[in-house]
């Protein structure tokens, strides 16, 4: 559910633990985790080659021994960044934020469209933090432009892992 429009962050999220929405962890840890979909793929493809390649024993398994590694770090890395926003979303304190810049991220590619990067501030413990959440909405991205009030939810004793709340999707 969005935040309202206008300058207001909306209700205050419920205290935790939260029940995740249906559909959440699957979208976090695998459908929207863009390290976990590549590494997926390079960890398949390497893995494959490379017991290819080890059968027939010749030393060329040293190349997609390298896809197969490669992989299983971005799986690694996805793991991290879901298992963050995860914890965040069912455990994590509301504190006061706002926008501070969205933009287009035009390194990334996925079907000829490229994913909005919504970059937010709050405060943790006196100390300014900065996060960031990704969308393939356009009127998503609209809606948070700089200045913007939202909630995030922020893991006590680890302001690293936070999200917005709602979640954007």
């Amino acid at each position: 559910m969005p935040p309202p429009p206008g300058m207001d962050a909306g209700p205050e999220p419920p205290p935790p633990p939260r029940a995740l929405p249906d559909g959440f962890t699957l979208r976090v840890r695998l459908t929207r985790n863009l390290p976990m979909i590549l590494g997926l793929g390079f960890t398949l493809f390497g893995g494959i080659m490379t017991m290819a390649m080890v059968a027939a024993k010749t030393w060329a398994a040293l190349l997609p021994g390298f896809f197969l590694l490669g992989g299983l770090g971005m799986l690694k890395l996805g793991m991290q960044q879901s298992a963050s926003t995860l914890d965040a979303f069912k455990n994590g304190r509301a504190v006061k934020g706002k926008s501070a810049s969205v933009r287009q991220d035009m390194q990334t590619t996925v079907n000829g469209r490229h994913p909005w990067e919504i970059t937010y501030t709050f405060d943790a413990g006196g100390y300014p933090m900065e996060g960031k959440a990704t969308t393939w909405e356009t009127a998503t991205a609209n809606r948070f432009q700089c200045g913007t009030p939202l909630w995030v939810l922020v893991v006590e004793n680890n302001p690293e892992r936070n999200t917005p709340y709602p979640p954007i999707r």
